[in-house]
């Protein structure tokens, strides 16, 4: 076996308090957030589906039902046991659950029709590596979705914002431009064959207590938030609601791409 990255015990330490809220939140569970991602895949009856990053489970029940099987990889067995109990409860005996590493799927070559991936590529140390795998286990003509929020084009605004979510969540990594994550996406060897943009407003205590962000970290956190509405510092268009709560825009970004 090979030896677990940084990022993975990062992820894996930060996702086992998270997942909880993960099932529960209303943002990331939204259809709004999972319809178009979904939609984007074109599942077709009789393929074969590899969610990659599954968390609790969100794409998998909806790709369920439109497959012949779905396979859900992830790295936090507290994230896999969340997922695990809303199959059950959906009733759905096309799933299975694997613990293991984005970083080396333990799947053959060509094993997939589809793979989808989502909020994960921010997580990753090793991004290529991972979509490297992704492109692998795909078969020719497979379809690969992959959805994350986008940082901005200026590096200086992109820091600030990558600096914010790194205080608030330990795993997160960097989020990309969506022209570097396309790039990205082309250098694993993939085709693009299409984007989706959109936003969501995001409230602070909702999206602090998403992370289960420690109370010590939390004011540190709000003066961060606070201090970014002048400018638009980190490209996020921060400021406050009309009842004095601080807020920002989190900016999406879906990506479909083809295996030659």
């Amino acid at each position: 076996m090979e030896p677990t990255s940084a990022s993975v015990e990062s992820n894996r330490m930060e996702f086992s308090r998270q997942a909880a809220t993960f099932t529960e939140s209303k943002v990331l569970g939204a259809p709004e957030q999972i319809e178009p991602v979904l939609a984007a895949a074109t599942i077709q009856p009789g393929e074969r589906v590899l969610g990659v990053g599954c968390g609790t489970g969100f794409l998998l029940l909806g790709a369920a039902q439109q497959s012949a099987q779905v396979v859900g990889v992830d790295v936090t067995p507290a994230m896999l046991a969340e997922a695990k109990r809303r199959v059950d409860e959906a009733g759905l005996t096309n799933v299975t659950l694997r613990e293991a590493s984005a970083e080396a799927l333990p799947f053959a070559d060509l094993r997939f029709d589809v793979a989808l991936t989502r909020l994960t590529l921010h997580h990753l140390g090793n991004p290529r590596r991972v979509l490297s795998e992704i492109h692998r286990v795909l078969r020719p003509g497979g379809r690969f979705v992959l959805c994350d929020i986008t940082a901005s084009d200026d590096p200086d605004k992109a820091d600030l914002h990558n600096r914010l979510e790194r205080l608030r969540d330990p795993s997160h990594v960097q989020h990309y431009s969506a022209g570097t994550i396309a790039k990205m996406v082309e250098g694993a060897g993939f085709r693009l064959a299409g984007t989706q943009r959109w936003e969501t407003l995001r409230r602070f205590g909702e999206w602090t207590g998403l992370a289960s962000v420690r109370p010590e970290v939390l004011p540190a956190l709000e003066a961060f938030l606070a201090s970014l509405s002048a400018g638009d510092a980190a490209g996020i268009q921060a400021g406050r609601a009309d009842d004095g709560e601080l807020v920002f825009t989190h900016h999406w970004l879906v990506v479909t791409a083809i295996k030659g």
